[in-house]
C-alpha cells in the first residue's frame, strides 16, 4: 500500500493498490500480456494503430501478439471497429493512450474492457502526473518521469487490484532484476553544469532547419535491463522533495502559452483540447489543412519552435495493412512541440 514517506508513491499510486518502478515504460508493456492473457490463454495486447513504434521494442522481443486497433481523426479509438475485431478474438490488455495531455475516452475503454474481459491500461506516459480524472478507471497506469525529470531513467506501472499486483510481481520475478547502467548521465550532468557556468543566462530562441513530414529520425535505443535502479529512483525522489513537479508544471505551461500565442494567430492550426494544468511532455499541433501540413511545420520550425512530426515512426502494420489510413493521416499533420531541454533551461 502507499507509504507516505514515499513521495514517488504519493505522487502517482495515489488510491491504488501497488506501484513498480521499470527502467522505462515499455518494458511494462511487455510483462502485462503475460500476466493478464486474452480468454483463450494467449499473451495478447491491442495498442492504437496512431502509436510510436519505438516504444513497442521490448513487447516485440517478448513474443507476445500485438494488434493495433483504429482511432479516429479526434484520437478516439474507434469503438465500432474495436467490437467487431474483439468478436473474433478479444484482447487480453487493451492499451488507451491519452496523447499530448488529453483525456482520453476513458468510460467506452473501461465498458468496452468489462464487457470484452480484458484489462485495461491508461497510458499516461505524456503526461507529467494524474489530472482530470485520468488514471481513475485503468485496470493499470503507466506514467514515465524521466521524460520530465532529470533523471538517468524511469517508468512506473500503478496497479489498482491487490490481486493483480500479485499476478505482476510474479510475472515480473521471471525477468533478471537488472537496472541500466548510469554513468554517461552522469557525464552530461557534468557537461550541462559546465555549460552553464560557462554561458550563463537564457539562450534566445533561434530559427531551425527544416524537417521534412515523411524524414524518420534516429530513435534512442531502448534499455535491456527492466527494472528502475536506487539511482534514479532517489534522483526523483529528490526532485519531488524540492518541489521539481510544481516548478516543471510551471515553466512549462509558461511555454506552452508562448506556442498558444503563436498558433491562435494561425486558421490552419489548433491545440488539443486538455484538462486544466495537465501537464504534458510535449506540446501536441495539429494543421487543419493537410496541404498546408509541411508548410505550418517549416513556418514553426522557423520561429525557433522545436518541432516535429508525431510519431517518429509508425508501427510497419499500421503503414502496410489496410483499415489505418485515419492514422497515417494524423501522422502528416500532427505536430508535437517539445519543450526545449531541462525545466531550468526554460
Amino acid at each position: 500500500m502507499s507509504d507516505s514517506s514515499d513521495p514517488i508513491r504519493d505522487v502517482w499510486q495515489a488510491d491504488a493498490s501497488d506501484l513498480f518502478f521499470m527502467a522505462q515504460v515499455s518494458h511494462a508493456f511487455a510483462v502485462l500480456p503475460f500476466a493478464f492473457p486474452d480468454q483463450e490463454g494467449a499473451p495478447r495486447i491491442w495498442f492504437p494503430d496512431y502509436f510510436c513504434n519505438g516504444a513497442l521494442a521490448a513487447l516485440r522481443r517478448s513474443g507476445a501478439e500485438i494488434v493495433f486497433y483504429p482511432v479516429d481523426l479526434d484520437l478516439r479509438p474507434d469503438w465500432a471497429a474495436c467490437a467487431a475485431m474483439a468478436e473474433d478474438r478479444p484482447p487480453g490488455v487493451f492499451v488507451l493512450v491519452h496523447y499530448m495531455g488529453t483525456r482520453g475516452d476513458i468510460e467506452t475503454a473501461r465498458a468496452f474492457c468489462d464487457a470484452t474481459g480484458a484489462r485495461l491500461l491508461e497510458d499516461a506516459t505524456q503526461l507529467l502526473r494524474p489530472v482530470g480524472g485520468i488514471g481513475s478507471l485503468g485496470d493499470f497506469v503507466c506514467y514515465s518521469p524521466r521524460k520530465f525529470f532529470d533523471i538517468p531513467h524511469g517508468g512506473l506501472l500503478v496497479v489498482r487490484r491487490a490481486e493483480d499486483a500479485l499476478r505482476v510481481e510474479a510475472t515480473l520475478r521471471t525477468i533478471p532484476h537488472r537496472s541500466p547502467p548510469t554513468l554517461k548521465w552522469r557525464l552530461r550532468r557534468i557537461e550541462r553544469a559546465l555549460a552553464s557556468w560557462l554561458r550563463p543566462g537564457r539562450r534566445r530562441r533561434k530559427q531551425l532547419a527544416p524537417v521534412r513530414l515523411a524524414d524518420v529520425r534516429p530513435e534512442p535505443q531502448p534499455f535491456d535491463e527492466a527494472f528502475m535502479g536506487a539511482v534514479a529512483r532517489d534522483a526523483l525522489a529528490r526532485a519531488l522533495r524540492r518541489g521539481m513537479a510544481d516548478e516543471i508544471a510551471r515553466r512549462r505551461l509558461r511555454y506552452e502559452s508562448i506556442v498558444r500565442d503563436y498558433v491562435e494567430g494561425r486558421d490552419d492550426l489548433s491545440l488539443p483540447v486538455k484538462p486544466a494544468n495537465a501537464v504534458s511532455c510535449w506540446i501536441g499541433v495539429t494543421c487543419r489543412d493537410p496541404a498546408r501540413a509541411q508548410d505550418a511545420l517549416d513556418d514553426l520550425r522557423s520561429h525557433g519552435f522545436p518541432t516535429v512530426p508525431w510519431p517518429n515512426q509508425l508501427p510497419p502494420e499500421t503503414i502496410e495493412r489496410d483499415g489505418h489510413e485515419r492514422a497515417i493521416a494524423l501522422r502528416r499533420t500532427t505536430f508535437i512541440v517539445a519543450l526545449p531541454g531541462r525545466p531550468a533551461d526554460f
